[in-house]
């Protein structure tokens, strides 16, 4: 499976319904970065021609949300979904600003709002950072010969870039509220899933790639929810 990492509980509630000094931070952070860079997007990408219309807009907007919902819960308090793939699609089609903003409103996580503002962070962040990966090899094509090997390339290095930014905030959120050791979060919940980023990012540039070519209905949403089936 190829899931994208989330932290959904983070201990006992605490009575004031904030976390120790140091989540805060970390949360905090994350948001602050997130916007940071939001902010370089809209103002360097915002004359990018968007093509895609209001449904197909909302279209992705569900999948975003859908795919948070249908986590899968991880030892340590931590969970995973599917994410992951649909962000990396949404950044292939859209100007640099779209996604990561699109990932950072288009899902609920967590009960309480720092919860909330930390997965929403972490994973607009990874994807932003992503983003920026994919933009680099598209404005500086890498040719074997006479072969571009830029969205191939640009695709598994934004990939990686994703996962690395999006366990390391979720393992060091781990590590600040339960004391566990990086090295155990890490095998707890999440060597096996570095593999499955890389072998799957593909799959990411074929949705949107037949998004861009619909074969049935004149929409490429239909190609996209039968590439679900297999998918799941």
């Amino acid at each position: 499976m190829f899931l994208t990492s989330k932290l959904p509980f983070w201990g006992k509630k605490p009575k004031l319904d904030l976390p120790p000094s140091k989540v805060l931070v970390l949360v905090l952070a994350a948001f602050l970065v997130f916007v940071v860079i939001e902010c370089y997007f809209l103002l360097y990408f915002w004359e990018v021609p968007l093509w895609l219309d209001f449904w197909d807009l909302a279209f992705w907007a569900i999948l975003i949300f859908w795919s948070v919902r249908l986590e899968v819960r991880l030892p340590l308090n931590a969970s995973v979904s599917q994410l992951f793939i649909f962000a990396l699609a949404l950044m292939v089609l859209t100007p640099a600003w779209l996604a990561p903003l699109w990932v950072f409103l288009f899902q609920s996580s967590g009960n309480t709002w720092y919860k909330r503002l930390f997965n929403r962070s972490q994973d607009a962040l990874a994807t932003a950072l992503a983003t920026i990966v994919w933009v680099f090899f598209q404005q500086n094509p890498l040719y074997l010969g006479t072969l571009n090997l830029s969205a191939g390339v640009g695709i598994a290095l934004a990939a990686l870039t994703f996962f690395t930014v999006n366990i390391a905030l979720v393992a060091l959120a781990i590590h600040i509220t339960t004391g566990s050791p990086l090295r155990e979060v890490w095998r707890k919940n999440f060597a096996w899933l570095a593999f499955s980023y890389l072998l799957l990012s593909p799959l990411a540039l074929l949705l949107a790639r037949a998004y861009e070519t619909p074969l049935i209905g004149n929409w490429g949403g239909w190609t996209v929810l039968f590439f679900l089936i297999p998918l799941y």
